[in-house]
């Protein structure tokens, strides 16, 4: 049975002694949370872990998922969720609108190209999620992987001095995806504004137990959200679920969407 999720107590910082405590939300999903450190600051998140191969993860077209005749906050992640019956969801990229969700770079949805990728992107990547699991990959590498859904953001996260070349320092409040080396998907969010060095850092040097393979960071800042939904009395809200998105990253029980 999937256990309730509180607010306070998934948001609470952790000691580095009690990090590795993951908690079981159901079949195919656990989540970690508490602070890493960013230059002497402490930055709240929620880690969560899903399954492939016992959950199903989708990306959802808001525009075209969530009808034309949509006002504003009704491109939303609170939206998707509502409408879609997602167990979590969160955001995924960018859009090229304030007022529309236009995709910036590839989405591709059950197969169809909805937006075409943008091959000159510096250091883009594309999540990529196949009949049989999830991954990351560069732009000229994806097509080969027979993706069913994709959609593009950047920069790739592959080490901490990679990501520490790619910022000026700003803090942003992150969304990031990753895969560990046994294809689960990670989906990083942050409460509080932190760089992407420090993201990479946490992710890949304080916690090498993750696995983590490689990371893509996504939509950020004021269009980063979760939401959960079907996980128990207590729903979970972290950041801007009522903000426009063009795209969203949606996880499904095994068997539905």
């Amino acid at each position: 049975m999937i256990k309730a999720l509180c607010i306070l107590s998934l948001m609470a910082g952790l000691t580095n002694a009690e990090i590795n405590r993951w908690s079981t939300l159901g079949a195919g999903l656990e989540s970690l949370q508490g602070t890493f450190d960013d230059g002497g600051q402490p930055v709240k998140f929620l880690l969560i872990r899903s399954d492939p191969l016992k959950i199903h993860v989708r990306i959802i077209d808001t525009f075209h998922e969530l009808g034309k005749g949509n006002s504003l906050g009704g491109f939303s992640v609170r939206e998707v969720a509502k409408k879609t019956g997602a167990l979590i969801t969160v955001n995924a990229g960018s859009t090229a609108s304030y007022t529309t969700p236009i995709a910036v770079g590839l989405l591709l949805i059950h197969g169809r190209i909805i937006h075409e990728v943008n091959s000159k992107a510096t250091n883009a990547g594309i999540l990529c999620i196949t009949a049989d699991g999830v991954l990351i990959a560069n732009v000229q590498t994806f097509a080969s992987h027979k993706c069913v859904d994709a959609v593009q953001r950047g920069p790739l996260l592959a080490r901490p001095s990679a990501a520490a070349g790619q910022e000026k320092g700003d803090r942003y409040r992150r969304t990031v995806v990753a895969v560990d080396k046994s294809g689960k998907l990670l989906i990083l969010i942050t409460s509080d504004k932190t760089t992407l060095a420090a993201v990479a850092a946490f992710l890949y040097t304080a916690h090498p137990e993750f696995g983590v393979q490689l990371g893509l960071n996504m939509d950020g800042d004021a269009s980063s959200g979760l939401l959960t939904a079907g996980l128990g009395a207590v729903p979970l809200e972290i950041g801007s679920v009522d903000a426009l998105v063009a795209s969203a990253i949606g996880i499904y029980a095994k068997g539905t969407r």
